[in-house]
């Protein structure tokens, strides 16, 4: 059961990249108060997020090449 359960997972990992960028908006975070300020932040940050992954998906269909990507809330 246990080797059937894994089988069925999908492990990612994050790059230094990623962990650079996710350190970052941390540290930017912690400067902010509680409350407004920083959920405004936070929300700028998933808008600028999910605009770049638009606009990714966006350009590589108009070269023809077809991208699955499976994140709920890029769904119009």
């Amino acid at each position: 059961m246990e080797d059937d359960y894994e089988h069925n997972q999908i492990k990612c990992t994050l790059t230094l990249e990623d962990e650079f960028l996710l350190t970052r908006i941390r540290e930017k975070a912690k400067g902010l108060k509680p409350g407004d300020q920083r959920d405004q932040f936070f929300w700028n940050v998933v808008l600028r997020l999910v605009s770049r992954e638009r606009a990714y998906t966006a350009v590589l269909e108009d070269i023809g090449t077809r991208v699955a990507v499976n994140i709920p809330v890029l769904d119009d």
